[in-house]
C-alpha cells in the first residue's frame, strides 16, 4: 500500500529533504494541478510496526486529497502541532 509520507517537524513541502531514506518522490494530479508528494510503499502490518518502532510515533490519516485515486497519510509525528 502506497503512503504519501509528512513529518510534523517539516512545514511545507521540499523536494530535497527526505521524511525517510526509502522515500520516493511521486507526482499528483488533482483537477489539473499537479503536485510532488514524498511516498512509501508499505505491504504488511509487520512493516508498518517496523517502521514505527524506528521513527517513533506516526498518525495514519484518511485518504490524501491531493490523489485522484485514494492514498493514505503517513505522518510521523516528531514535532508538536495543534
Amino acid at each position: 500500500m502506497k503512503f504519501v509520507v509528512q513529518r510534523s517537524s517539516d512545514w511545507g513541502f521540499n523536494p530535497k529533504r527526505k521524511p525517510l531514506p526509502q522515500c520516493y518522490l511521486e507526482q499528483f494530479d488533482h483537477n489539473g494541478s499537479v503536485t510532488e508528494q514524498w511516498c512509501i510503499d508499505i505491504s504488511t502490518l509487520e512493516e508498518m510496526i517496523s517502521l514505527a518502532d524506528k521513527v517513533g510515533k506516526c498518525i495514519i490519516g484518511q485518504s490524501y486529497p491531493f490523489a485522484e485515486q485514494p492514498v493514505q497519510l503517513l505522518e510521523i509525528y516528531d514535532d508538536y502541532r495543534e
